[in-house]
């Protein structure tokens, strides 16, 4: 099956660092929803229910979502000792037991289920028109310091034959055996796995790797690394794929942007300009700081706030040059994505809804040449190619003003609240601030092009 609106790998692009490109020479806007167990099972009973990936596939079809990590773990269980969690990368052949009570795994050999499954998970996403963030390890279990995790990770001495355990450092506590460059043994086998991980997707087009979730700040040497590694492992295959890095538990900001990664996903820090505001009738999510255009950048609501977020987050991080991703529900794990309508009700309708409607702006806008243009309106809110086109979110209503060159444009009207167009119209405008109110109440969204754009 050819390919949907895949084409060719990603890559950085010359004309816009903000966003990828592909074989199109076009900017590709990446946005979507992701969720825990979309490549490991996990949840009550033995096995655990099996995701329904197929189902998934087709609810972020409806949702014009074009983004999802994949993500990795590394425990025996979730946050809950009683979940079962499987397959895993490594085989379970003994000798002894580990602490769930099933043979001890062997980091020398692999469990070609997973990466099976993993090929194949790739490929439909591909055939559907969706990208795929590989998630390679997961990090943010363990960081949260808590005893049950810890005794359950993979790498702890109860649970393999290699003699590996995340054992704390007396001097400042940082887990040496797991993801800093301190155990060159322990380094290798991950090496080994990375290598399978390649070797397995290297013939799609839709993958981008994630070298951890969340792993802390000490292990960014060790993911500098392994951005490496990934490089030099795919400079003589067919397909080079972008590499990441994402923050949480203490990443530094400065470290994610400074990183020889592709692309970053960064951690709600106040003094990096990220803020909370609340506002009467309902909590707004806040939003990051102007993206300053040196790298692609995939705001992901699980780094700034774990489950949050809403339409005016999203439309502020679009305004300000950012790729934008939701992180869903996962606490109840069930077989099939939102298989039912109260977990889909409970699960950010709104925030959903207007992703889509970003991304059918983004697809039509030219954004290799749009960028972020504060300054042209008073709502402090723009994306504009000045002089061709403007994308002007305005909070909480009311009139403002657009600083046009002069010329004549089409404008249409959205509702973030609705999610309904807000009617049309041209205009003919001279050098300058001119004056738009929204027919509606509400938030709004203006797009203006020039008519003979």
């Amino acid at each position: 099956m050819v390919a949907k609106q895949i084409r060719g790998t990603l890559r950085r692009n010359p004309a816009n660092s903000r966003y990828f490109t592909d074989d199109s020479g076009r900017a590709v806007y990446l946005t979507g929803s992701h969720t825990w167990n979309n490549l490991v099972d996990m949840g009550k009973g033995d096995p655990p229910p099996e995701f329904d990936f197929g189902y998934y596939l087709d609810f972020l079809e409806r949702q014009n979502h074009n983004f999802i990590r994949l993500w990795a773990w590394d425990m025996l269980c979730t946050w809950n000792p009683q979940d079962v969690v499987r397959p895993f990368p490594w085989a379970r052949t003994g000798p002894g037991l580990a602490l769930d009570g099933k043979p001890k795994f062997d980091f020398t050999q692999f469990d070609l289920e997973y990466f099976d499954r993993l090929r194949k998970r790739v490929g439909e996403a591909q055939e559907q028109g969706v990208y795929v963030g590989v998630m390679l390890f997961e990090g943010w279990a363990v960081f949260r310091r808590n005893k049950t995790r810890l005794e359950m990770h993979l790498f702890s001495r109860d649970n393999n034959i290699n003699g590996f355990d995340l054992v704390a450092s007396e001097a400042d506590g940082i887990l040496r055996d797991w993801v800093t460059l301190d155990n060159p043994d322990l380094v290798r086998v991950q090496e080994v796995y990375v290598r399978e991980v390649i070797d397995t997707v290297n013939e799609f087009d839709n993958v981008l790797y994630e070298i951890c979730n969340e792993a802390g700040q000490h292990s960014h040497d060790w993911q500098e690394h392994f951005i490496s590694f990934i490089r030099r492992r795919e400079a003589d295959k067919p397909k080079q794929h972008p590499v990441g890095t994402t923050g949480g538990m203490g990443t530094l900001n400065e470290r994610t942007y400074a990183s020889a990664a592709d692309w970053g996903s960064p951690e709600c820090n106040a003094s990096d300009g990220y803020d909370y505001q609340y506002r009467e009738g309902g909590h707004t999510w806040g939003s990051a700081p102007f993206d300053r255009g040196d790298k692609v950048v995939l705001l992901d609501t699980d780094h700034l706030w774990g489950i949050g977020g809403d339409e005016v987050w999203a439309w502020k991080s679009f305004c300000r040059g950012y790729n934008v991703l939701y992180m869903d529900r996962c606490d109840d794990f069930p077989t099939a994505f939102f298989e039912h309508e109260s977990w889909r009700e409970e699960s950010n309708p709104h925030l959903r809804r207007e992703m889509e409607k970003i991304k059918l702006f983004a697809d039509r806008m030219d954004l290799n040449a749009a960028l972020p243009h504060n300054e042209l309106s008073s709502t402090g809110y723009c994306l504009a190619d000045p002089g061709r086109e403007y994308l002007v979110y305005q909070l909480e209503g009311g009139p403002f003003t657009v600083h046009l060159e002069a010329g004549a444009y089409h404008y249409e009207w959205h509702d973030p609240s609705t999610g309904r167009p807000g009617g049309e119209g041209g205009a003919s405008v001279n050098n300058g601030p001119a004056e738009f109110e929204p027919p509606f109440e509400g938030d709004a969204v203006l797009y203006l092009a020039a008519s003979d754009a």
